[in-house]
């Protein structure tokens, strides 16, 4: 069995994550960091989950207490 991970802006259900039609949340059009591990172990979704937080780190995602918040909208946040 195959497991896939997907993170999602916590921030997507805000009006500030509309953005315009040129940018908005990333989680709004299913874009960021997603990944999928062939193996069904601890082991094999710890590796995948520290690979996707460098690429949400890499791609401007910031974590907040509430969990990923992405680029976009951690723009709209004033986070740094």
């Amino acid at each position: 069995m195959a497991i896939w991970i997907e993170y999602r802006c916590e921030n997507m259900n805000e009006p500030s994550a509309e953005g315009s039609h040129i940018r908005r949340c990333e989680s709004l059009d299913n874009s960021g960091p997603m990944g999928m591990t062939a193996k069904d172990t601890r082991e094999a979704v710890a590796v995948t989950l520290r690979i996707l937080d460098e690429d949400a780190v890499n791609y401007g995602w910031k974590r907040t207490p509430a969990g990923w918040v992405c680029a976009f909208c951690a723009e709209q946040l004033g986070l740094k």
